[in-house]
């Protein structure tokens, strides 16, 4: 049976590429993926308006997806965070994260549909 490899020891891949892992290149896909989805779940939950005093689904569904665009939106959050940590991304991108849980927020509150 071999030892455990030591503590902060790389894999072979890590060894042959010079990476622990994927760098900021594959940060910034991650980011832009989530917040594709985040946005995605915003226009959804815009888009969403009931078409009567009869149509509670359609206030469910808009309420529903404002949460899930909220939640997406702490995952992009602390992504970004840990770039600007690491020193790959500039402190400004963390407008766009802040912007959209400004837009989530507004439409489970401000904004939310009334039947």
């Amino acid at each position: 049976m071999s030892a455990p490899p030591p503590p902060g020891a790389r894999s072979a891949t890590a060894r042959r590429t010079g990476r622990r892992w994927g760098g900021p290149v594959a940060m910034g896909g991650t980011v832009v993926l989530c917040t594709l989805v985040t946005g995605y779940f915003l226009l959804l939950a815009y888009a969403m308006e009931p078409a009567g005093p009869w149509d509670q689904e359609a206030v469910t569904y808009s309420t529903m997806t404002a949460w899930l665009a909220l939640a997406a939106d702490v995952v992009v959050t602390l992504l970004v965070w840990l770039g600007v940590r690491a020193a790959w991304l500039h402190r400004w991108c963390l407008t766009l994260p802040a912007a959209l849980a400004v837009a989530a927020v507004l439409r489970l509150t401000v904004l939310a549909p009334s039947v």
